[in-house]
């Protein structure tokens, strides 16, 4: 699979660096049986024709289609005035076809997908240690370990194990030893990767003793649930895949869900002049929350309006919806579409991004949001 993009692994940022005008390119994903390539390249080309693509610019357009196989997934494509590029691919992506062309990059697409595949860890136990796989962010292969420990093994004659108080005390000590093993593993692999979902599953009590024995920062930091099943793969391993799935899935949408009650219970009202309060939902005013550098959550539509535009200089809080307003002493300012420049600002500000499905409940009426640092 082509990962460039740095291997989906690099900081958005990066993109944000190519020389403008760029070309934000997403191609759909190509179905085998209706679709056909040719007719879509075509249409691209044409566009790219419209909006003034260089020649360097239309040539890695074209390559990407030439480079298309049937089953390709989705793809995104920025291309810099000078050829510059950097492209990665988006399995399971729902975008259409899109060319747009403009001094920043249009990112929400990229965002909402790395939304949706975020890293995350699944701690397997039993008794005898654990199984911990980490699956990293953007869906980039998964790595497992083995924590392995004594199992002195009180409760063999007992299927329930620990869920009776028959076991010796040297078993309760090397069992609950093996689960600060794993707890210790997990806590170093949520760190290294950036996990903040950790999900566990296995012997009651083994998840248990897992549970005491993490970190009081991991328990106050990450968001933990529980998923069905033994440690061992046996006929429960493929419906747990889709499970673990299915689990990370909600818990993407249950932190959208938070995000958009606490932009409610703010009232959205930071003053619609951005100057005070926790939360912001007239695009003016974000942006000039973004200016002040308070921003700590950007909230976006999937599919944001691209009639507003916003002015922009080379930093983070150089922003503004007119010229003249811009803070700053940037030699050459640009401006864009309104909510792109307002998702460049918070991506340089080292802000959170929440892109917000179509018709999710309770998302602000002009598409565009933010809550604010007290």
């Amino acid at each position: 699979m082509n990962r460039s993009l740095d291997q989906l692994d690099a900081d958005p940022r990066m993109l944000l660096e190519l020389p403008t005008p760029i070309l934000s390119v997403y191609l759909a994903h190509l179905d085998q049986a209706t679709d056909d390539p040719e007719a879509r390249r075509l249409a691209t080309v044409a566009l790219l024709a419209a909006l003034g693509a260089t020649e360097a610019q239309t040539e890695i357009v074209e390559d990407a289609f030439a480079e298309a196989e049937p089953g390709r997934p989705a793809r995104a494509l920025f291309v810099g005035a000078d050829g510059a590029h950097h492209a990665c691919e988006l399995p399971g992506s729902p975008v259409p076809d899109l060319v747009l062309s403009a001094g920043v990059p249009h990112l929400t697409p990229l965002l909402a997908w790395r939304q949706a595949h975020p890293a995350y860890v699944l701690a397997l136990l039993d008794r005898a240690g654990a199984d911990i796989t980490v699956q990293p962010e953007q869906g980039g292969p998964s790595v497992t370990t083995t924590v392995t420990g004594p199992d002195d093994d009180g409760g063999a004659d007992d299927p329930a194990g620990w869920s009776r108080p028959r076991y010796r005390p040297g078993a309760d000590a090397s069992w609950r030893d093996n689960a600060r093993r794993a707890a210790d593993e997990v806590a170093a692999a949520l760190d290294c990767f950036g996990a903040r979902i950790l999900l566990s599953g296995g012997d009651v009590r083994a998840v248990q003793c897992f549970t005491d024995a993490l970190p009081p920062r991991i328990r106050h930091t990450v968001t933990m649930a529980k998923i069905g099943g033994s440690r061992h793969a046996d006929g429960a391993w493929p419906p747990r895949a889709l499970r673990v799935a299915e689990k990370v899935a909600a818990l993407v949408r249950e932190r959208t869900e938070d995000l958009l009650a606490e932009l409610s219970d703010s009232g959205g009202t930071g003053g619609t002049d951005g100057t005070g309060g926790c939360a912001v939902d007239r695009p003016s005013a974000v942006i000039r929350a973004l200016a002040q550098g308070r921003v700590r959550t950007l909230l976006v539509s999937e599919a944001p309006d691209r009639n507003r535009t916003a002015w922009f200089g080379s930093g983070p809080a150089e922003v503004a919806v007119h010229r003249d307003e811009l803070p700053g002493q940037d030699p050459a300012p640009r401006y864009g579409p309104l909510t792109d420049v307002a998702v460049r600002a918070a991506v340089l500000a080292g802000a959170d991004v929440r892109i917000l499905p179509a018709g999710t409940p309770g998302s602000p009426i002009s598409g565009l949001a933010a809550i604010c640092r007290d």
